[in-house]
Order: C-alpha cells, then structure tokens, then sequence
C-alpha cells in the first residue's frame, strides 16, 4: 500500500525519512522552512545555535557522525552509515596540523594517567577533497555531509514554514496553504517540533537539553586543520580541537558536556545545573592539563554557550510516535537524555526507525 507522508523540516531526521520513504515506494511531501542561518536563542544563562533550511543545523556542523543512541538503534545506525552519500570514516592524519597532532598525543598521555581514552572521530567527510583549511563551518570544498543531497527528486518539496497542525496529519503553512497525508513526520528540530504539537494540544511544556561548551585558550597560533578531529572521552564531556572567533586566533581545547532536561521549552528558559557546572569544570581542569603536557600555555576560558538543544519530547512519544495521533518525530527533539557530543548519527538512526514504522 503506497502511503502520502508530509514531512516538516529538513534537517538530517527529515531528509533521511524523505529518502527512505521513496525508496519503499512510499509519496512524501517535504515542507521546508526558510533558511536560518545559525540564530543565536537565549535560553537563560546559555545562547542555543539554531539553524534551519535545506540540510538544517547540519549545513552548520564539524562533519561528525558518531552514535551515542542506545543499543537498541545501533542496527539502525549501520543501515544508514552503509547507504549515507558521503562514506563515513576515521579522521586521518593528513588533514590534522602539526600542532594538532602533537596535542593529541599530549591528550594520549593524560588519558592513561587519568584512566580516560583518546580517539579520532568519526566523519561524514570526503577526505579526497578535504584540505585541513579549518574552515568546516560552511566547507568551502563541499567535502562534508550535506543531509540535502539525501532527497531524492521524486519528493514534493514545499516551501514554507508549518505553523500548525492536527491529530490527522494536516499542516498548515504561514501563508496559509495547506499540505496534508495520510501520516506525518516532524523533523522540525527540539523547538519547533514541540512547539508544533503543543499548539495542536497533543503535549504539555516540558524540559529539554543542550550540549554547553567552553574552549580553553592556550598561547599558540591555531594552525589550519580540520575541527574535532580527535577527542578526550571523560565521564559526560568531550574534549575536542575546536578553533573559536573569541580567542584572537589561538589553539584552543573545546570542552563539551551533557548536562539534564530541565526547564521549559515553551518559554525558552534552562537552567545551568549544578552537575552540568561541575563537568565543565573538569573537563576544563583535563584540557589544561592536556596543553601544558603539550608544552603550551594556558590563557583563559571562553564561554559558556550551547548546542544540539533536545530531548523536549522524549517523555510525550513511544517509538517515536504520538499516542492517538498519525504523527511521528524524526529529531533531537525524541533523544532520551544529552548525548555531549554531535547527535546527528544518533537522530539518523531515529530516522531509520521511523521511516520503517511510518511506511509499514
């Protein structure tokens, strides 16, 4: 049986969706919201950077795509790592600076003394045509992952922002056209697709997560190299070579960390929890030691600021589904609890599942 879905948003769970669905035969009108080009949300003592369009927040990302979902969506995970446009490999040495690397293995050596581990990370990057410049941001070499390539031309693409929906799967548009199937996908991201059921009365305020961040700046010029190419793995922060515009151009230590769902989505507050605090302080504590093993000086801290919000509907679905409604969400929006790290191999494997479940 051929099933019309209507899927909003086109970020990496809706793009995904969009391209399973055809491939099992399946209509699918894609409704794609105005490019927003990393806005800045004030969501308490933390700025969210938020961005939209073809691709959505992923356009803006480091190339990463690790999975740290749970067990159960591992399988998932592989489907789409087996079939994703741009192969998905380690990071290696070529594209790393001098600098980078001799920090790595400086981060090598704190890991064993502190029972941590170092790794390189995971890229949906096409290494042939990625030169180190540093610039991942906005690639200038088209080398990363871009989640818009995944829609096949069969998908009915729909220009427009949803501003509301209903139980039945029917979404209305800001210049009031309608765009209706038989089911519904939202992909909209952690803000928009709560704000989208809220105002359909299906779920309630709730909490939600970020991912806040601080880069330790040490007293080196940054060299060109690829961002996040390797990583510190503590207990709930990453520690990352990230570069950062505060820090006058210096080699910096992003730390990264997962903190709770706490809040309220509806007006865009979130508390910086007294756990959350604590992890930053020592992961930041792991990446001094980290330069200073490399034989670099330490400057100061920038930040806080936040990524990757989430987790705003985790309590309203089950398998990713609205209870007593034909909708399904494809986002950050379903992850159970902060990853402290890039989420999109996570919300991909989300995708998977809910493209299985939406089609059956």
């Amino acid at each position: 049986m051929v099933v019309r879905v209507t899927v909003v948003g086109a970020g990496p769970g809706g793009c995904w969706v969009a391209r399973r669905l055809v491939e099992a035969g399946h209509e699918v009108s894609l409704v794609v919201p105005p490019e927003r080009r990393l806005e800045r949300v004030d969501v308490g003592p933390l700025e969210v950077l938020v961005g939209e369009g073809p691709g959505g927040g992923a356009v803006y990302s480091m190339g990463n795509l690790e999975f740290h979902g749970p067990g159960r969506l591992e399988g998932a995970f592989r489907s789409v790592t087996e079939d994703i446009s741009t192969p998905v490999s380690e990071t290696p040495d070529w594209v790393l600076s001098g600098l980078d690397l001799e920090v790595e293995g400086a981060a090598a050596e704190v890991a064993e003394r502190r029972g941590l581990r170092v790794s390189r990370t995971f890229k949906a990057v096409d290494f042939g045509s990625c030169d180190g410049c540093g610039r991942c941001l906005e690639c200038p070499r088209g080398a990363k992952w871009d989640p818009w390539v995944e829609v096949p031309e069969r998908v009915d693409v729909v220009e427009g922002r949803a501003v509301s929906v209903d139980p039945d799967g029917v979404v209305v548009l800001e210049d009031g056209d309608v765009v209706g199937g038989d089911r519904l996908v939202l992909a909209a991201g952690a803000f928009g697709s709560h704000d989208l059921l809220r105002g359909a009365g299906l779920v309630g305020d709730s909490g939600f997560f970020v991912d806040p961040y601080v880069h330790v700046v040490s007293d080196a010029r940054w060299e060109p190299s690829i961002q996040m190419g390797w990583k510190l793995v503590g207990d709930g922060f990453n520690v990352y070579p990230h570069a950062t515009s505060g820090a006058r151009g210096r080699y910096c230590l992003m730390v990264k960390v997962a903190d709770g769902v706490s809040g309220s989505v509806a007006s865009r507050r979130k508390p910086l929890e007294g756990e959350t605090v604590r992890r930053i302080a020592e992961g930041v504590a792991v990446a001094v030691e980290v330069l200073r093993e490399a034989g670099l000086g330490v400057e100061g801290v920038v930040g806080p600021a936040a990524a990757h919000p989430g987790g705003s509907l985790a309590s309203f679905v089950e398998g990713f589904r609205v209870p007593s409604a034909n909708v399904w969400v494809s986002d950050s929006s379903v992850l159970d609890r902060a990853p402290g790290a890039p989420p999109i191999g996570w919300i991909l494997a989300v995708a998977e599942e809910v493209s299985r479940a939406v089609g059956r």
